[in-house]
C-alpha cells in the first residue's frame, strides 16, 4: 500500500500541475483575446476606409448631377459641398 507521505506528494504534485496547466490556459485565452481585438480594430478601420471611399463618390456623382442638369443655377448653388 501507499504511505501518507506518498499521498500527500501525489496531491501537491496534482494541485500544482493543475494551477500550471490552469495559468497556462488562462495565457492562451488572454493571447487570443488580444488577437481578436487587434482584428476587431483592424476591421473597424477598414470600413471607415470605405464608408469615406463610398461618401467621396457620392459627393462625386451629385456634383457631376448638379453640373450636367439646368439645377446647378438654382438649386445647388445653394448647397454647400464641403471639400473631401
Amino acid at each position: 500500500m501507499f504511505s501518507i507521505e506518498f499521498c500527500i506528494f501525489n496531491i501537491f504534485s496534482l494541485q500544482e500541475t493543475y494551477e500550471q496547466k490552469r495559468s497556462e490556459h488562462l495565457a492562451e485565452l488572454q493571447k487570443k483575446e488580444e488577437e481578436m481585438r487587434q482584428m476587431f480594430v483592424v476591421r473597424v478601420k477598414e470600413k471607415e476606409t470605405e464608408l469615406k471611399d463610398a461618401e467621396k463618390d457620392v459627393r462625386i456623382l451629385f456634383i457631376l448631377e448638379c453640373c450636367s442638369s439646368s439645377l446647378w443655377g438654382s438649386t445647388c448653388r445653394g448647397v454647400n459641398i464641403q471639400p473631401i
